[in-house]
């Protein structure tokens, strides 16, 4: 009976887990607007790893600055995006990735713009 339970409690939090990693079709914000975002993000995360984090100033919103400003500053090896979740009619975005570094953050879009936020 334990052996049963244990089962099947696995099963249950593993499909809790898969479904919370499918993403949201209906949420898919148009191809232009999402390789923006995504090349945008590509640029910030190249500038941490080319250890160029002044240049970074253009890709901050203002109300992050003071917090990443405040921050330790590391160089990165790289980093990938691996999904990028919208809201707020694709102005916001919360993208994650993979560094070998700091954890991701959140993203909006404002005059053509994405700026990370805090």
């Amino acid at each position: 009976m334990h052996r049963f339970v244990t089962l099947s409690l696995m099963a249950v939090l593993g499909s809790a887990l898969w479904a919370q990693e499918q993403p949201n079709l209906f949420q898919s914000a148009p191809p232009e607007v999402d390789q923006a975002l995504r090349q945008r993000v590509s640029e910030f995360y190249k500038l941490l790893e080319d250890g160029r984090f002044r240049q970074t100033d253009a890709y901050l919103a203002e109300d992050a600055k003071d917090i990443y400003y405040e921050q330790e500053k590391k160089r990165i090896r790289g980093h990938e995006i691996v999904r990028v979740n919208w809201s707020d009619d694709f102005k916001k975005a919360v993208v994650r990735w993979e560094l070998r570094s700091p954890p991701g953050g959140a993203w909006r879009t404002a005059n053509g713009c994405c700026t990370l936020t805090r």
